[in-house]
């Protein structure tokens, strides 16, 4: 009796043939009458897969990682979309993939913030490669080089933001200032020092270093000084009621209770009186 896993690679290869086939009768000009419906129809097909994959990772949360296909899918007809259109430049089509991609790892990591936090890095990496890519061409080398640092930078500074508080997350802010710093270094290098734009960013990264100093320091202090804590009075024990409801008073000082067998002995402290003189009688 077979298990799921093993009919993985039948499902695999029956895919890579569906694949193989279609392709070879592209490139053999036999689709090509047809080629406007199979443009739709991928990009339907992907679509509603990609929308399976997500509809199914909602069903089974468990199941996080088929955010990944499903984003995937979706991003793959978009781009089937959008090479359809004469406007849209190839470095747009790149982006898509990993903008969607990117978009994936960010939900995995909300899934659970303290064990996926890797899924953060990840998907912020692919957000930065979206935007070197959308912008790449329109900056210099330096500058690009420098703009991925400095992405990076954030990625990782903002994982130290949403960790939550009582987990350990100083390497979080280390990596960040490590990118940051080496963006700053990339950029004045190339820049030259005499740069307006060199010299903008050394007084960025010099206010920014004063900012978390201060932010560190006060975070010390309101720390050190807790807020007073006022004692709570104290608690009254319920009234006594009767049956019909009424409440019964309560003496302040309750007398000792004495039992019949030591009443008319004297109480603690008190003189006893002597005993009484019998009168002797004469014969």
């Amino acid at each position: 009796m077979h298990n799921k896993r093993s009919f993985a690679p039948l499902y695999w290869g029956l895919g890579l043939l569906a694949l193989g086939v279609f392709f070879v009768l592209f490139t053999f000009d036999v689709l090509t009458p047809y080629e406007e419906e199979l443009i739709w129809g991928m990009t339907g097909v992907l679509g509603l897969t990609g929308l399976g994959f997500l509809a199914y990772t909602l069903w089974r949360p468990r199941r996080w990682w088929f955010l990944v296909p499903g984003f995937l899918l979706l991003s793959m007809a978009t781009v089937v979309y959008l090479a359809t259109q004469a406007r849209v430049a190839g470095p747009i089509l790149a982006s898509v993939i990993f903008l969607g991609l990117g978009l994936a790892h960010v939900l995995i990591f909300l899934t659970d913030r303290r064990e996926r936090w890797w899924a953060w890095v990840v998907g912020g990496s692919f957000l930065v490669l979206t935007a070197a890519v959308l912008w790449g061409g329109e900056v210099s080398a330096p500058v690009l080089s420098a703009g991925l640092f400095l992405g990076m930078g954030v990625v990782f500074f903002l994982l130290y933001v949403v960790l939550p508080a009582d987990m350990p997350r100083w390497w979080a802010l280390l990596l960040a200032a490590a990118f940051v710093v080496t963006a700053a270094f990339v950029f004045t290098v190339s820049a030259g020092p005499d740069s307006l734009l060199a010299r903008g960013w050394a007084i960025a990264l010099t206010l920014l270093g004063i900012a978390l100093i201060g932010w560190f320091v006060s975070r010390s202090f309101l720390r050190a000084a807790p807020p007073p804590v006022t004692p709570s009075p104290p608690s009254e024990p319920p009234p006594l009621l009767t049956p019909e409801g009424s409440v019964v008073p309560v003496p302040d000082e309750v007398p000792p209770r004495v039992s019949p067998e030591r009443e008319g002995e004297p109480a603690a402290g008190e003189v006893p009186p002597p005993p009484p003189v019998e009168e002797e009688t004469t014969g």
